[in-house]
């Protein structure tokens, strides 16, 4: 399918990374039309060219200052802008430039955040370095505040699927003894809502645009909420071995994330134990699969997810 030429035109950045890029394979399938420009830092990508070719207007703007992003909004009714991973000063500050900016453009009529909520929040204060979740949310805030909540949506993804692919710590790992398992906090019966993101995460977004009044300002997107120990029979059955679940408490938790993570393997372990203990959206979020019946199809389960990926480089 090819972009339509009529329809509203909304700018996407990121367009070749997981989120942005499924938001893009959400829109260009849509029922609806839309014209949509791409930012992107590789215009001379395969990702890009693939976009090109779909009829997607790339755009190659300095993103990073406020006249590269006005020309980037120029005309646009809705934008798609993934929050920073943490609270890092520079990215802060781009995130920033974007909300000021969409919040002077006259043409904009919706604001999409990939957003969390805060887990210093949801743990009563236990848990205070999770930035990954704080900054977004914090940033989240600003846009509502200088937006108003009738022009922001907040798109809040799950855990990726693709994480246990990873060699990152919530990745499938194997022992000295060839034993496969995976890592998870001491509590065996809380579930984590997930989500296959660069295949269904934009289906979320285009719900957003196409049923504003229904998902309301805050729409979580996840597609199940299993346990680390169905995580791990479904991991089992598609690679054809046994996967254990090795529950370590906090201070061994934090001992066995890699080492490459260097500073951000408090804050990981902070992330998944008050995710454990507290919950990963908090009421005024809602459920995880409370607009499920507006996606415009049905996304794929973890079941489904782990049968078609590539585990080879963790086997």
């Amino acid at each position: 399918m090819v972009v339509a030429s009529n329809g509203r035109r909304v700018t996407v950045v990121g367009a070749t990374n997981a989120q942005g890029a499924s938001v893009v394979d959400a829109l260009i399938a849509s029922s609806q039309p839309y014209q949509i420009r791409a930012l992107t830092r590789e215009a001379g990508s395969e990702a890009a060219k693939k976009l090109a070719q779909q009829g997607v207007e790339l755009c190659m703007a300095d993103i990073t200052k406020a006249d590269g992003v006005a020309r980037a909004i120029e005309g646009a009714e809705v934008v798609f802008l993934v929050t920073p991973f943490s609270l890092v000063p520079q990215e802060e500050a781009f995130t920033r430039t974007w909300i000021d900016a969409a919040a002077n453009a006259s043409s904009l009529k919706l604001f999409v955040f990939s957003a969390l909520d805060s887990l210093a929040e949801l743990s009563n204060g236990k848990y205070s370095k999770a930035l990954h979740f704080d900054g977004k949310a914090k940033l989240a805030q600003e846009a509502i505040k200088k937006l108003g909540e009738d022009r922001v949506a907040l798109v809040m993804p799950g855990g990726y699927y693709e994480n246990f692919t990873s060699h990152g710590p919530f990745g499938l790992k194997k022992s000295g003894e060839g034993q496969y398992y995976i890592n998870a906090p001491a509590i065996e019966t809380q579930t984590v809502p997930l989500l296959f993101t660069r295949g269904d995460y934009g289906l979320w977004v285009q719900a957003a645009l196409e049923n504003r009044r229904e998902t309301g300002l805050k729409i979580p997107a996840a597609t199940e909420a299993p346990t680390h120990d169905g995580v791990a029979q479904h991991i089992s059955a598609a690679i054809g071995k046994k996967v254990d679940v090795h529950r370590l408490p906090f201070d061994q938790y934090l001992d066995a994330m890699p080492a490459m993570m260097g500073p951000m393997r408090e804050p990981f372990a902070e992330m998944i134990y008050s995710i454990t203990e507290a919950g990963y959206y908090n009421d005024a979020t809602g459920p995880f699969d409370k607009t499920h019946s507006l996606l415009s199809r049905k996304p794929l389960s973890f079941a489904e997810w782990a049968k078609q990926a590539d585990w080879s480089a963790l086997l």
